[in-house]
């Protein structure tokens, strides 16, 4: 029981250390135009690789549940 605890656990810190920041990058440069001094390399690509592989880690620990 702890450790599915500890998995739900994980899938949280995966929100607030990855889903989070993508949507406030992605909103903070694309829907209000946002100009900074510094962007890092990669544009909408990584960003859209990171929030796609954050969602597939969320599904396998769900489907790991689930069996």
């Amino acid at each position: 029981l702890f450790l599915v605890g500890l998995s739900y656990a994980g899938i949280f810190c995966l929100v607030l250390l990855v889903i989070l920041p993508v949507a406030m990058a992605w909103r903070g440069r694309y829907s209000q135009n946002r100009q900074v001094i510094y962007q890092p390399i990669g544009g909408k690509l990584s960003l859209i690789v990171a929030i796609t592989a954050a969602f597939c880690v969320i599904f396998h620990e769900f489907l790991l549940n689930l069996l």
